[in-house]
This record gives C-alpha cells, structure tokens and sequence, in this order.
C-alpha cells in the first residue's frame, strides 16, 4: 500500500495543516486480466485546501478581479470580464517573447487569403503572410485565456474572444457588447464577424450562441441533447447563416448555410477540433486533433498534416483566399501547409517556451507521466446527494475545460443517487461528502494506476469527493474552481507552488491556467496512445 503526503502551501501567510493523505489498494485483477497484468493497482490521495482572504480590503480586491477591473486602456481595446487593458499602446515583440507561457488556441485569415493572425491563450497575436500586428493583451491578467479570433471584413482590424465571452477590438474592429459579465453554461470557443463588420457572434461549448451588433440568430444547439460538445464555428459568406461542428465531426446548420457531409457517424482516430468554409461557402473543411483533415462539398483535398505538428495538438485550419490551399496550425505555433498555401512574409512561427508550472502525480522510469489512454473514451459519473444547487453547470463546465486542454473524449453515463447505483463503465465518480480528513480540506481524488515497465502507465479509474459545504458556482468557498483542481489530479497533474489551478490552495480560478494547460497537454491525446495495455 502507497501513501502520499501533501504539505498544503498557504495564501496570504494564513497558518495550514498539514494533511496525511489515505491510501487505497485496487486488485489488479478487478481491472485487467490478471493474464494481462499481475501488478497492483495504486491509488494516491489528493487534497486542496481553501483559504480565506487576511481582511476585507484584500476581499474587496479579490471581488474586483473577480468581476473585471479598468486600467489605463490600450487605445481601441475594449473591456470585458476577461481582464484589464495594458496601461500604454505596447509593442509586438518576437514570437518567442510575446507567446511565452501561452499556445495558440484559434487562427482566422486576411481579406484576401494570402495570410492570417494566430490567437494565443496567454492574449498575444501573433501573424503569419500579409497580415499585419493591431495589437493584442499579451502580458495583461486576464481571468480567462484568449480562445478565439475574427477578422474584419477590411482585415483591418480584429476581435480577441475570452473563454469568459469577454471580447476584445482591435483596429477597425467596434466593441458591440459581450457576456464577459454573464455566467455561461459553457467556455465561449469561437467568433464570427458579420458581412459589413458591425456585429458578432460567437458559440459556446454547448452549442448556444450569442449575438451582438447587428448579428443575426438563426438557432442554436443550446437546447438540444448533443452526443459530443461543440468544438467549432464557420460563418456563410453573406452572413446569413452559419455552421456549428461538434467534436465527433457533427455538422449543425442555421440559417443559409447548406449541409454538405459530416463525419458524426464515424470512427475518428482523434477528435474534430476546427473548421472552415470555402470561398463559395458550398463546402467546408473539417480539422482533426491529430492533423487529419476531412473535406466535403466544393472544399478539395489537398493533404493532412497527421505527423508534422512536432507532437503538439493541430488546432486551426485556415482556407487561403483561392480556395486552392489551406494552412494547419498547431497549439505549439508550427504552421503546416498546404496546397498554394505559402508565407508571404515572416517565418514559420517558432515553437513557443513552456510555462513549467506543473508537474505529474508518478511517471515512470523513462519519465513518461500516468495518463489514461487518450485512445479511448473515458465515461464518468455523478453521484448528486449533497451537491449545491448549480452543480450541474459546474460540472459540465469543468469537464469541457478538461477535454479541449487534454484532447480525452469524456462520457457522461449519468447521474445516481448512491455510489453503489453507478455502473462499471464509469471509470471517473464525481460526488459530494459531508466531512473530509482535515479541519481545511475541500476536495480529495483518489485514482488507480497500472505502471509496469515497458508499458505508458496508465490511469484506470478515478474517485473525486467534493465538500458539500462549497457553493456552487466559482471564486473562493465555490465548488466549480475545487472540482477544475480534482480533476487535474484525475487525470494526473500534481501540486504546484504556483499561480495555477493546481496550486494546492484554492485560488479560486474558474478556468485552467498556462501552466496547468501546458502540463494537461502532455496528459493527453498529443502524445498518442502507444504503449497503453491492450
């Protein structure tokens, strides 16, 4: 039997216990096939404890930030709940100094193709042909990472999308509103402008989406039960419509936008992640995690980029302007491309230093952390006595963070009023509890593991407990950043002494921060699946 100890570090010099962590021992045979593997399986225990903050000016402060607050703005940034404008206009900088600590979560092109800006989630843009630098809120706190981009029409200008709906102008781009202020029941993920540029819309994970300006609604999915969440967005050249892509590949149409195929009724080697529409907007291209790219209507093939993404997860393709060609970007800042797809000026972005604010529960004598197999799906549960009203949306939320961050594909088998109710598949179980082992714990994971020489090892299941005192919702005694932290060592990230999710006291962070996303990455799909147990 294993034990592992965790010293809670404090905020704001506020005194800690320290915490003996339980320990549980799983058959091995209960799992696998004791033909397949004689060892044990190992659990290890974790907590978060929760701090409240040394006086009510400190309090008073936490709520701004909280909230969104003002600095002096940067000229045309405009101000949402995603954070506060660099005092002073800034300047772009090198790839290597403006994205450090971020990667690039979307890309969107110019007005004639021939190049396009990089969204990264740390707030820089950075720019690849004849797209030119408006600026960016690279180096500003934000209280959400940058997860989207859209150009206008004259491609003089663009909009930055916050996870949060927070939207930032830039250029000739106008602020017409945002949901920055607005708890969603989804992470924002993608934004289009409208034909003459005088309003947006973007979609969130579950499919709703939001108008702002003079943008049109012609439905949503917000409603609908959906077999995999929304991943992506493409708007129809006239405006009038637009498409929605699930991660299965699952197309959804409003308004003109035609339905030309879809890959919702096959097996994908990894999950969509992006699309794009054709200059006619009689056909789309479809972007798989691993590179792969799937056409359909007019949309032509002209190669995938499945191996070339230097390890890292693709995460945008980009139509040039003929429609003879297309770029694939990967979350590293690599750009692959395609077809006539060139570089008109500059080079191939550089790939990015890593925030290293993280670490990994147990690896291997290679090195190679403990990580589910990204190759398969993981079904979880919860079991729903004791929790808050709005656990709901907490949950869904924090479980979409975790799959966009680590590529896995969760399952969701159901909520149970008894632990003994959940079914075998369900190898994650969310529940709350009355009371855990010390006076300061709010949360405490326990997960098993194989780990044997010369396989990957391998997450097979995972227990997180929740206190059922924490509010739902986030911030500090809320149970939505609590459970983002358990989840993390579910998946297997470890403590870290730093201004991150996976600090072991509460921060109160809504959203996984650089180094939490840096360290879920090397967890997830982007490292492939070779080596698990078969």
């Amino acid at each position: 039997m294993k034990k592992d100890r965790h010293q809670p570090l404090t905020a704001r010099g506020l005194a800690a216990t320290a915490l003996a962590t339980g320990a549980l021992l799983v058959s091995g045979t209960s799992i696998l096939s004791s033909a397949v593997m004689s060892s044990s399986a190992t659990a290890s225990a974790h907590r978060s404890t929760q701090a409240a903050p040394a006086n009510r000016a400190e309090r008073r402060a936490q709520q701004k930030l909280a909230k969104g607050s003002s600095a002096a703005s940067k000229p045309k940034a405009q101000l949402s709940s995603s954070g506060a404008a660099p005092a002073g206009p800034g300047a772009h900088v090198g790839v290597a100094a403006s994205t450090a600590g971020g990667s690039v979560t979307a890309a969107a092109p110019t007005s004639d193709g021939r190049g396009f800006w990089m969204a990264w989630s740390n707030g820089a843009v950075t720019t690849e042909g004849d797209a030119t630098w408006l600026g960016d809120v690279g180096g500003v706190r934000l209280n959400g990472p940058i997860i989207g981009i859209a150009p206008t029409p004259s491609g003089h200008g663009y909009w930055l999308l916050g996870r949060d709906g927070g939207v930032f102008s830039f250029g000739d781009a106008g602020f017409y509103g945002s949901t920055g202020g607005i708890r969603l029941n989804a992470p924002a993920l993608q934004m289009v402008s409208t034909s003459d540029g005088h309003g947006y819309d973007f979609v969130a994970g579950d499919g709703g989406i939001f108008t702002f300006g003079d943008a049109h609604f012609y439905g949503s999915t917000g409603a609908i039960h959906l077999n995999q969440p929304v991943v992506g967005m493409a708007g129809t050249p006239a405006g009038n419509g637009y498409w929605l892509v699930a991660r299965d590949g699952g197309i959804f149409t409003f308004g003109a936008a035609g339905f030309y195929g879809s890959t919702g009724a096959t097996h994908l080697a990894a999950p969509v992640v992006s699309m794009a529409r054709t200059h006619s907007g009689n056909g789309y291209w479809l972007l798989g995690q691993d590179g792969g790219v799937f056409t359909f209507g007019d949309a032509p093939f002209l190669g995938s980029a499945v191996g070339k993404t230097g390890g890292s997860p693709a995460i945008a393709i980009v139509a040039t302007g003929t429609g003879g060609g297309y770029w694939v970007v990967a979350a590293n800042g690599l750009v692959i491309p395609m077809g006539d797809a060139s570089f008109s000026s500059g080079p191939i972005a550089a790939a990015v230093p890593t925030d290293n604010n993280f670490t990994f529960e147990t690896t291997n004598s290679a090195g190679a952390p403990i990580r589910w197999n990204p190759c398969e799906s993981v079904h979880y549960a919860v079991v729903y006595p004791g929790a808050p009203a709005g656990w709901q949306n907490d949950v869904s939320n924090d479980i979409t963070q975790l799959s966009q961050a680590t590529g896995l594909s969760f399952v969701n088998d159901g909520t149970y009023a008894s632990a003994a109710a959940v079914p075998t598949s369900s190898k994650i179980v969310i529940s709350w509890v009355s009371g855990l082992t010390g006076g300061d714990t709010i949360g405490l994971t326990t997960y098993s593991f194989y780990n044997q020489a010369p396989y990957t090892p391998e997450i097979v299941s995972a227990n997180v407990q929740l206190l059922s005192t924490l509010r739902g919702g986030g911030g500090l005694a809320g149970e939505q950043p609590v459970l983002l932290h358990e989840l993390g060592h579910a998946v297997g990230l470890g403590h870290v002494n730093a201004n991150e999710v996976m600090n072991p006291v509460d921060q109160g962070f809504t959203t996984y921060q650089s180094g939490d996303l840096n360290g879920l990455q090397r967890l997830g799909s982007a490292d492939g699946c070779a080596g698990f147990y078969g």
